[in-house]
């Protein structure tokens, strides 16, 4: 029994929410990142300890109850544990351990005897057994076939290997039979082996390399520091056996050719020098005497010529001397270079060609083409006819004179001249057939002076078809009747044929008449009005009532006589009379005042615009009422025409009509489109054009997710009104859910079974009925509508008489998983969010009764059943909620990863153990995160003298509540029990590790 008072002061909430330097997806607050702080731990040094009784102050308003007497706790030990905990609830922590031992050598946390196959593990303590300073660990040594490879005794000998039975082997050696193992157990497996140059161990472990008739070696094609592998490694040949050659360079075959040398390779169909190939398949040939030497056909005549010159190769086992060109062929033998010496090929395509003796036959050319030492003899071109026989020409016969033909005792043709003989022997008497020849049946088919003669086109003989009786030059300007003849060969003899000789002695007016090119006996053109300009151009015959002279060789009109203007088709014939003044201004007034010919013929500079004589405005910019607008004189009066529909009014008020009509036109040109439809009104008459707007708006419901988005246009179906847009996006329709949203569209956000709204959808929350005891509880941690895995959401849970400090928000609570649950709330808040979800905040033996499981007899909400009753095995055992320090991405290298978790979390590294978070129920419904995570708020009584707290009504000052299943920062899992009571607090009770659920009297889904 003990009497103790201890006055503690809680962490303040409201300074450490949502802590900043947290990168991980839980909640931490002043513990991020494994690094030590001082915030998070509200139950850290009171969890397992004493049960409800004393009272602490929260900083917020709230109190925790503890006992301030009585029997030893429920959850305290008889004996103190090495543990950090003040096990037996004296007051001391880890009184009276014996630090030397190896269980806990110089602090609890050092235990010599936790590393696994050590023989004879011991502990050498520190200077000073406080439990502060750790001693050091040693052992004799390793069980048979374990290992200490890390050097570090608190794991122990960690590592199996059986391959080193005697400790002998100090490699691993690898081969066909040795690799995969760890022969030296030294925890690596074929670290030793040369896969770079064993031929055991070729490019991986256990690739042997073997050669036929011969002995391999192992080559690799790796870069420094490049691990030697399959791709980059292969065996090769080292050296054939005597008698064999590795021919195609491929180890898959060995030495695969057996053959006898004999010497280099020559061409003789023999592989010589036994490297598998033969003759112009060796490369070696092209060294060969004689192959690719200059050579000829013959010795004598064009044979032995340089223009015939060849090049030696080897033919069909033979030397023979082939054209130069026949290199640049493509060989036909796949076997044999493409090109070249040694193609196989002889004969080319271009010169020089290499000739044989005989190969040619003799021509007069001055060559021995035959190449039997004699220059043309016996020519086969010579001894023909040649010349002609036709007109005056006679033939002879060719004869080879010094290499070249020679036409003897012929007749050769000369110019043909007007003589009556074809002197040029075309066949043509007199005349020239043109070259090259064209047939024709008449003179039409020929051009320039050529004539049809004989049915051939033919020019006229030499000195034929030039100009004949030429008069003098015409003076410039004038004419004259004379021409010149054309000189033709007539009959044999020449004439001058189409001459005109002058027939006057008296020239005319601009006339040569006596074809002495000169004019005489001519009027004066400048000034003669009958002559004016030119000769015979009278200008006193013009008709009309103009007066005309001449002046400069032109006709000029001197205007017209009085009283009479120039108006019609007929230029300058005076034909209107006029009573105007040339010159005038011009007025809309039926006249023509300034006797231009045209009345009314008001300039656009004098013409009025449509706001000074149709009314329009001077603000209006609609084209209709501007540009479109056609402002005419009309009977010496001004009128308006408007395009169809703009002002409607007779003149001259055209423009009085309202705008009553929505068209996105300004029908009364008054600078305003639609201006009736322009008003910030909202009803049958219309509203702002172009203004955004909603489905829902001026509606009494809310279209929710549903609603669409518009303008306000013009009625196409009420050109009085304007409408908007927007219609209802009916197809987003979704079911209700708990996310602050009308998913259904029903004008109801997140309602319930209990007040479902107009659509038959509502959030349907995840529970489960507590064993037959008619009561369903959320299986989650209670959530902020919209919560998500980072974000916990905003809002209160206030729904009527807040505190001063605060507004009703009137949040809803959800149950969902993987989401951040509603923490630092209030019991009364929870209570209002609770009753506003057609439910009630859960009593402690509702909450106790979830936790116990099916069995009623689990005192850990953990999953499976089988492990409710014990604690988790930490670090790495099952259960793993998060309780206390618990590392839930399971990673070492950035410590500790301690905070508030999403609900029924499954993510980071160690995720497969927090499945089991759960009180085990047998099934998938089961009651998550039910110890650990949050605290969570349950009702447990009235303080003493008090009846104003009740389950329905829980928001009484005098309501206490019991803070139940431990939180993140719990210390011990006997903190977190099904039947651990410790803390009570009031209805005012706030603090950042502390969430709730709701409870329900009737199935809520």
């Amino acid at each position: 029994m003990r009497s103790q008072v201890w006055s503690v002061l809680l962490l303040a909430c409201a300074g450490l929410m949502g802590a900043a330097g947290c990168t991980t997806e839980s909640y931490c607050f002043s513990d991020c990142e494994g690094q030590p702080g001082s915030g998070g731990s509200s139950g850290s040094r009171w969890d397992g300890g004493d049960p409800d009784g004393m009272v602490f102050d929260s900083g917020t308003g709230g109190i925790i109850i503890i006992p301030d007497s009585g029997p030893l706790p429920d959850g305290c030990l008889d004996q103190e544990l090495c543990n950090g905990i003040d096990d037996n609830c004296n007051g001391e922590i880890d009184e009276g351990i014996d630090y030397s031992r190896p269980q806990h050598c110089g602090t609890c946390a050092n235990d010599c005897t936790r590393g696994g196959n050590l023989v004879n593990p011991t502990c050498d303590p520190p200077s000073v057994l406080d439990g502060t300073q750790a001693g050091t660990c040693r052992y004799e040594r390793c069980a048979d076939d374990f290992y200490d490879l890390d050097g570090d005794p608190s794991n122990g000998c960690e590592y199996y290997c059986i391959h080193n039975p005697n400790g002998t082997n100090t490699t691993d050696p690898g081969g066909v039979n040795g690799c995969g193992k760890d022969d030296d157990c030294d925890g690596q497996i074929d670290e030793d082996v040369d896969t770079c140059g064993d031929v055991e161990n070729c490019g991986r472990c256990g690739k042997r390399c073997v050669i036929a008739n011969g002995t391999a070696r192992c080559a690799s094609s790796a870069g420094s520091g490049e691990s030697c592998t399959e791709a980059n490694t292969r065996c090769e040949v080292d050296q054939c056996d005597p008698g064999f050659y590795d021919v195609d360079g491929s180890p898959d075959n060995g030495c695969e050719y057996q053959c006898t040398p004999t010497g280099p390779e020559v061409c003789d169909g023999v592989d010589n020098d036994c490297d598998g190939r033969i003759d112009n398949v060796d490369a070696d040939l092209e060294n060969a005497p004689g192959v690719g030497e200059d050579c000829f056909g013959g010795t004598q005549g064009v044979c032995a010529s340089s223009a015939h010159r060849g090049i030696r190769k080897c033919i069909g086992g033979a030397l023979r001397c082939c054209d130069v060109s026949s290199n640049a062929k493509t060989a036909t033998n796949p076997n044999l270079p493409a090109t070249g010496v040694r193609n196989g090929i002889c004969d080319g395509d271009t010169a020089p060609f290499v000739v044989t003796p005989g190969e040619l036959q003799e021509t007069c050319n001055g060559l021995d083409d035959d190449c039997n030492g004699q220059v043309d003899d016996q020519t086969i071109d010579s001894g023909a006819t040649c010349g002609s026989s036709v007109g005056s020409c006679s033939v002879g016969t060719l004869q080879c004179e010094l290499g070249t033909l020679q036409c003897r005792g012929a007749t050769a043709p000369t110019a043909d001249v007007c003589n009556g003989r074809d002197d040029n022997c075309d066949g043509v008497i007199d005349g020239v057939v043109v070259t090259p020849a064209v047939p024709c049946t008449t003179d039409a088919a020929c051009s320039g002076s050529a004539r049809c003669i004989n049915n051939l086109c033919t020019l006229p003989a030499q000195g034929m078809g030039v100009a004949c009786d030429v008069p003098p030059a015409t003076p410039p300007g004038a004419t004259s009747p004379c021409r010149a003849g054309v000189l033709q060969c007539l009959g044999g003899s020449p004439t001058c044929v189409g001459s005109i000789r002058p027939t006057t002695s008296v020239d005319t007016c601009g006339v040569d008449a006596n074809c002495d090119g000169t004019l005489s006996n001519q009027p004066d053109l400048q000034n003669d009005p009958r002559n004016c300009g030119s000769c015979g151009n009278d200008c006193t015959a013009r008709p009309g009532n103009g007066a005309w002279g001449c002046s400069a060789g032109a006709c000029v009109f001197n205007g017209c006589r009085p009283g009479f203007i120039e108006c019609g088709g007929a230029a300058n014939d005076c034909e209107t009379p006029c009573s105007g003044s040339p010159g005038a201004t011009e007025i809309c007034n039926g006249i023509d005042d300034n006797c231009d010919c045209q009345v009314d013929n008001v300039l656009p500079a004098n013409r009025p615009s449509p706001t000074q004589v149709c009314g329009v405005s001077t603000a209006a910019t609609d084209p209709s009422c501007t540009t479109g607008v056609n402002v005419a004189c009309n009977a010496g009066a001004w009128r308006c025409t408007f395009p169809s529909g703009y002002c409607t009014g007779t003149a001259p008020n055209y423009c009085t009509n309202p705008d009553n009509t929505c068209n996105n036109r300004d029908d009364n040109c008054n600078g305003t489109i639609d201006d009736d439809f322009q008003l910030a009104v909202v009803g049958p008459s219309g509203n702002y054009l172009g203004k955004a707007c909603n489905s829902d708006d001026n509606l009494p419901i809310s279209h929710g997710v549903c609603q669409g988005q518009g303008t306000y246009q013009c009625n196409p179906t009420n050109p009085a009104q304007t409408r908007c847009t927007a219609t209802k996006q009916t197809h987003l329709a979704s079911p209700e859910l708990c996310d602050g949203k009308d998913n259904d569209c029903d004008g109801d956000v997140d309602e319930t079974k209990f007040a479902p709204g107009s659509e038959p959808s509502y959030v349907v929350p995840a529970v489960r009925q507590i064993a037959s005891t008619g009561v369903f509880m959320y299986m989650y941690e209670a959530s902020r509508p919209g919560a998500t895995a980072t974000n916990p959401g905003q809002g209160n849970g206030w729904h009527s008489n807040p505190p001063s400090t605060d507004t009703a928000d009137e949040t809803l609570a959800c149950s969902v998983p993987g989401v951040v649950p509603w923490f630092n709330v209030t019991p009364s808040e929870a209570a209002q969010t609770c009753a506003a979800v057609g439910g009630r905040l859960c009593e402690l033996s509702d909450w106790q009764r979830a936790c116990r499981g099916p069995s009623n007899t689990c005192t850990r909400g953990y999953a499976p059943a089988a492990a409710c009753t014990s604690n988790g095995n930490y670090p790495q055992g099952n259960p793993h909620c998060n309780i206390g320090l618990y590392d839930w991405d399971g990673n070492a290298s950035n410590g500790i990863t301690d905070g508030l978790l999403p609900t029924a979390y499954t993510g980071g590294g160690a995720s497969p153990t927090l499945t089991n978070c759960r009180a085990d129920w047998s099934g998938n419904d089961d009651y998550f995160d039910i110890m650990g995570n949050l605290r969570e708020i349950t009702w447990n009584r009235t303080s003493p003298g008090s009846n104003g707290c009740t389950p329905e009504n829980p928001t009484d000052p005098n309501c206490l509540f019991s803070l139940m299943g431990g939180a993140f920062n719990t210390q011990s899992e006997d903190g977190a029990a099904c039947g651990f009571t410790f803390y009570t607090v009031n209805s005012q009770f706030k603090l950042f590790d502390v969430g709730f659920r709701c409870c329900f009297d009737s199935n809520p889904q």
